[in-house]
């Protein structure tokens, strides 16, 4: 879960933000809005609702994958996360013109946008990779035990890597392919 905190510009952190060299410790975001409502907008997307109606929570303190929604929607993400103007992510800045007044929403409430997943399965198919190997060790427990734990993740990340299909799809090839290699 995020954590939220006020920062004074004198800040000793953001001196170490501004000095380290790594990049996968979160996000800065300033904004005009009282604390108060910036905790009320981002409750609203503590829940999002992914193609194929499915809710998840939502990772967007996650740096990686937030910077991959700011640079897909653009000023459009505003209607996403209105409070915050101006972000720094992994040592990238970003700005969002942001209205001056916006509704609070209840979570869930964002469809997160087909083409903005495609767009980060481009750069990183990780997570899909990840998904499939929880789904069959839970769904699948007598075939994923069969394996080297570092053959099957090789396996899947494979088969995804070359394969454009809905997960269901790529599911259903890593089975045959696994059942194949017993």
């Amino acid at each position: 879960m995020p954590v939220i905190v006020r920062l004074d510009e004198h800040s000793p952190f953001l001196k170490w933000v501004e000095e380290t060299e790594h990049k996968d410790w979160g996000w800065l975001a300033r904004s005009p809005y009282n604390f108060e409502k910036i905790v009320d907008h981002l409750r609203g997307l503590v829940k999002v609702i992914v193609p194929g109606g499915q809710e998840v929570f939502f990772r967007y303190w996650d740096g990686k994958w937030f910077a991959e929604h700011l640079r897909y929607m653009g000023d459009d993400w505003r209607e996403v996360m209105p409070p915050f103007a101006f972000y720094w992510v992994n040592s990238e800045s970003f700005i969002v013109h942001i209205h001056a007044q916006s509704e609070v929403k209840k979570s869930p409430w964002w469809h997160v946008p087909q083409a903005l997943i495609d767009t980060m399965l481009e750069k990183d198919q990780q997570p899909i990779v990840h998904n499939i190997l929880q789904f069959l060790k839970d769904e699948y427990p007598e075939i994923y035990f069969r394996f080297d734990q570092e053959m099957i993740a090789a396996k899947v990340h494979r088969i995804v890597k070359n394969n454009n299909s809905r997960k269901e799809d790529i599911i259903e090839e890593v089975l045959i392919a696994l059942k194949q290699a017993q």
